[in-house]
């Protein structure tokens, strides 16, 4: 509630009167609202002591100017938080080609962009992605994008397939290594016996420079489609099938199963098959000694 308190003064001069409340010029009051002792001065109540009434209302500032409170009462002033007058603005900037806007500490500043460490440098080859490896951008490739890509890393734990395949597998060369279905049927036989053995073409030492060797020469010697034969498909082929294999002759030597793989001296023997006229045996043959592959199919 404002409480006023009316002191009035007379005067031979003509004066207009102030409104709200309505008073002459001249007379005083203290305004409770504002705490304040103010007087007529004809047309507006004036604060005695200050420039003007505490309010805005009769302030009448230029374009770009602020009110400011100058302890006493509020005054037009020029923005000069920041720099230039403009204020913690951008308004104010004019940067030259090539510049950025950056907060320095205390204010928006125009500066050279030394941030070299973009996209736009960047040349990745196709379907690589781009990636944050902790210091810069760089060409990467996706992982998560058509699947994980299980070659640049190590798994952790198990590997769930989820019901789909895993396709283009090479032979296996160390005993823990994954192996196809093709591999399987050729090295475990797709059924008790194959059903045919021949040999190859030519002859070899026992060093194919192992089994992924062994059968990726004997295919380009003869036995395409074919796997390097073990001692037992052989012995099932003639004993229990009863067939023959052509091109074997009495005191040949033959080449099978796995043995001799990266010999280094010709003390070392290798699993070897020797025809004899009362049928076949086993044998072990110096790795350094040429013969013919025997190869299975099913």
């Amino acid at each position: 509630m404002s409480a006023w308190l009316s002191l009035t003064m007379t005067s031979g001069v003509a004066w207009a009167d102030c409104v709200g409340p309505s008073a002459k010029a001249g007379q005083q009051m203290f305004n409770g609202t504002y705490s304040v002792m103010q007087y007529c001065n004809g047309t507006d109540w004036i604060a005695m002591g200050g420039g003007g009434i505490d309010t805005l209302k009769t302030l009448s500032c230029s374009s770009g100017q602020i009110a400011k409170w100058d302890e006493d009462s509020w005054e037009c002033a020029t923005d000069d938080i920041g720099s230039g007058g403009y204020g913690d603005t951008l308004a104010g900037l004019s940067c030259s080609s090539g510049q950025v806007v950056k907060w320095n500490g205390s204010i928006w500043a125009c500066a050279v962009d030394t941030d070299t460490n973009t996209l736009a440098s960047l040349s990745c080859s196709s379907g690589q992605v781009t990636k944050w490896n902790g210091s810069a951008w760089t060409c990467a490739t996706d992982d998560t994008g058509s699947g994980d890509n299980l070659g640049n890393h190590t798994a952790t734990t198990i590997l769930n397939m989820s019901s789909n395949k895993i396709t283009n597998v090479t032979d296996p060369t160390a005993n823990q290594d994954a192996a196809t279905k093709a591999y399987v049927d050729a090295n475990a036989g797709g059924s008790p016996s194959p059903s045919i053995i021949k040999l190859t073409s030519t002859t070899h030492d026992g060093n194919f420079g192992g089994i992924a060797g062994r059968q990726t020469w004997i295919e380009a010697n003869g036995c395409s489609g074919y796997r390097v034969c073990t001692t037992p498909d052989v012995v099932r082929y003639i004993f229990t099938e009863g067939k023959t294999i052509s091109g074997m002759a009495n005191g040949g030597h033959y080449w099978l199963g796995s043995g001799c793989n990266n010999w280094t001296s010709n003390g070392v023997y290798g699993e070897n098959i020797e025809q004899t006229s009362g049928g076949i045996i086993s044998d072990s043959l110096g790795c350094y000694i040429k013969a013919k592959v025997l190869c299975c199919r099913w």
